[in-house]
């Protein structure tokens, strides 16, 4: 009798770890937008990430998001370039993901993207650049994927030329942690 005492109380003990654990992993994760709508009660919920700053004296950075509409996901892709640019981001044009682990994700988007023009400054002086910002599709095994192990490398196809950056350590388990937070 004493013994299936213990062992109660050492499953109760278990049990209340394990959503203790749970219950802060989902504090910790911190949405850019978690929104219900109000007329079909579906919830919305984004998480950005800085990928890549090219440096302060630069105007290029990537931006990569991760959003979730009930089981529907997508990946928002921003990148800004130094330089006037007209290309344009054509339907079916992919983002590329290169995990630590060598899992590589491909995404693709559904429609065009036109770039924007932007005039910076750096240091008082302008400085022109091209704003690129797109959708793509995701799966939930992919988002899974990506939840496994930090992210390393980031190419983009703009048609048809690629643009690539080496995520910094910081960055690759920023978004790792994104990845997990956007499965909840």
């Amino acid at each position: 009798m004493k013994a299936a005492f213990n062992f109660r109380l050492l499953v109760l003990i278990s049990l209340a770890g394990i959503f203790s654990l749970q219950a802060e992993a989902q504090k910790k994760c911190k949405y850019d937008f978690e929104k219900e709508d109000p007329f079909t009660g579906e919830v919305s919920r984004g998480i950005s990430i800085a990928i890549y700053p090219e440096s302060p004296a630069s105007n290029e950075f990537w931006y990569v998001g991760l959003n979730r509409t009930d089981n529907e996901y997508s990946v928002i892709v921003k990148l800004q370039l130094d330089g006037r640019r007209d290309e344009i981001i054509n339907a079916g044009d992919s983002v590329m993901f290169r995990t630590k682990s060598g899992s590589i994700v491909i995404n693709h988007t559904k429609e065009d993207f036109n770039p924007v023009s932007i005039e910076g400054k750096i240091w008082e002086r302008s400085v022109p650049s091209t704003l690129y910002v797109a959708q793509y599709c995701i799966t939930a095994d992919q988002v899974a994927l990506l939840s496994k192990s930090p992210l390393t490398h980031i190419r983009l196809n703009i048609s048809g030329e690629m643009y690539e950056a080496e995520v910094k350590e910081k960055h690759g388990k920023d978004f790792h942690s994104a990845a997990r937070c956007i499965l909840q």
